[in-house]
């Protein structure tokens, strides 16, 4: 049957300035986000990397998308002990993105981002839409180095994706001082090594997300990691 509502909602984020996106998702998540702005450390949820299986273990609902500053500013310039964010390889969270978005639409008939949907394949939609804007203007494919812009690089902490799990049990523990047991939810966070991007996509996406490349490699082998263990650039 046909869908007024979803057939409107689905030219309006085909079309949307992407500021006006960003806006509406905080429109629509600015109750949840509530939830967590008391917390001594604030939380940076990047999407795709892990932030829903952390609401669950907080019995909470999700963040949503926000900006180091504009939660500080909902804070009311509270900085607390310090910052942590979950960090994932960004090539692989653009692959779990694109599955993820497709899995919205197979299931809702539409997604947040329609263009996903309408690609032929994974390759089809860098070449179409990710690469012809500038990503750190779409709250969903901004830059990990983007959201955290800000924040105190001493008292930031990223998180390993790679066995996420254990990684945020010795983290809350450790820097926190909590415990931690994180259930696993989301189909699409799983390693996406069924969709296969072609080689110079890749070392495109690289270059685009140069930052968080940067990133995901001081975080090898670690746990977890302050921010300024990485050779990232002032203003970076």
């Amino acid at each position: 049957m046909f869908n007024i509502k979803r057939f409107v909602s689905q030219i309006y984020v085909s079309t949307a300035p992407l500021a006006l996106l960003e806006a509406r998702h905080h429109f629509k998540t600015r109750h949840a986000v509530q939830e967590w702005l008391a917390d001594e450390y604030v939380f940076i949820h990047i999407p795709k990397s892990g932030g829903t299986s952390l609401a669950l273990a907080h019995d909470r609902h999700e963040s949503g998308h926000y900006c180091y500053q504009k939660i500080l500013s909902m804070r009311n310039g509270r900085v607390g002990s310090g910052a942590y964010f979950i960090m994932r390889d960004p090539v692989e969270r653009i692959i779990s993105s694109y599955k993820y978005l497709n899995i919205l639409n197979d299931k809702f008939g539409s997604s947040p981002v329609p263009a996903a949907n309408k690609s032929k394949n994974i390759d089809d939609f860098l070449e179409k839409y990710i690469f012809k804007i500038d990503v750190n203007d779409h709250y969903f494919f901004r830059s990990a180095s983007c959201f955290i812009r800000g924040a105190p690089r001493c008292s930031t902490w990223m998180i390993n994706f790679e066995n996420l799990s254990n990684n945020l049990k010795i983290f809350f523990s450790e820097v926190v001082g909590e415990q931690m047991v994180l259930p696993h939810v989301n189909s699409s966070a799983q390693r996406s090594d069924d969709v296969k991007i072609k080689e110079e996509n890749i070392d495109i996406l690289k270059e685009i997300y140069k930052d968080d490349m940067i990133l995901c490699s001081t975080l090898s082998g670690k746990p977890f990691a302050r921010v300024d263990d990485a050779d990232l650039a002032d203003g970076a």
